[in-house]
């Protein structure tokens, strides 16, 4: 049982581990890390990250090149099986990354059918939009982001649904998601906002990334660096589920 707040590390691999699916998660592999890998096993070529959980449990995100757009596969160590504690694991790799559990869209004992999974629901809330923005703006020089450029990025990260693409009741010029993020940069006074909290600064525009700001990115199994054109071509590819235009 995890008790604790979850603290999620990037490791290297484990070598001639055996590891087996558990979950599948609404999200692409650059929402968790920028630090991934390419391998390939029987069933196909994949793009994968290994984590440890509070340096205990050691899981890898995986995403197969045939397998839906925007997802990763969440492997366990093959010696955990069905054993008892597998959902309070879960739970806390979902906790430890701070994703809501819409993101969820499948884990084990679920039904599925081949090529079919549990559709994503929800929208971008402020925790997450949070959490996003503190991740993009970790990619830039000096952690030095404009509002504009991580609107510009937060699709890439993240898949938008009907909801988010919805428009702002408040902002006629934005949709409901664009919205949220505005609020996140311009929310100072709140709480747990990214400068209440120590993790980011205002600046003219946009916000810079405090020290503080990367130990807690760190805490979340986030490792950054410039985004590249091969992220940004692999990042915009939508699945068909979450093409409104």
């Amino acid at each position: 049982m995890i008790s604790r707040q979850p603290v999620i590390r990037a490791t290297r691999p484990l070598d001639n581990v055996d590891m087996v699916p558990h979950a599948i998660f609404g999200r692409p592999i650059q929402y968790f890390t920028l630090d991934y890998l390419e391998a390939h096993d029987d069933l196909d070529v994949f793009k994968y990250a290994a984590f440890a959980l509070n340096n205990e449990c050691h899981f890898c995100l995986r995403h197969y090149r045939g397998h839906p757009i925007q997802t990763v596969t969440v492997f366990l160590e093959y010696d955990l099986g069905e054993a008892p504690e597998v959902g309070s694991i879960l739970s806390a790799i979902v906790d430890g990354f701070h994703m809501p559990s819409t993101a969820i869209r499948w884990k084990r004992g679920d039904p599925i059918e081949y090529g079919s999974i549990r559709p994503l629901k929800g929208r971008l809330r402020e925790p997450e939009a949070r959490i996003l923005t503190l991740k993009i703006a970790s990619t830039c020089p000096n952690g030095r982001a404009l509002t504009s450029y991580i609107k510009e990025h937060i699709p890439l990260f993240v898949p938008l649904t009907k909801q988010d693409l919805e428009q702002s009741p408040s902002r006629k010029n934005e949709k409901k998601w664009q919205q949220v993020v505005g609020n996140v940069i311009s929310h100072k006074g709140q709480g747990t906002s990214l400068f209440s909290l120590g993790y980011a600064v205002r600046i003219d525009d946009g916000i810079r990334v405090t020290d503080n700001g990367r130990s807690f990115l760190s805490d979340i199994g986030f490792s950054a660096r410039q985004i590249s054109d091969e992220d940004r071509y692999a990042m915009s590819r939508r699945d068909p589920e979450f093409d409104f235009d």
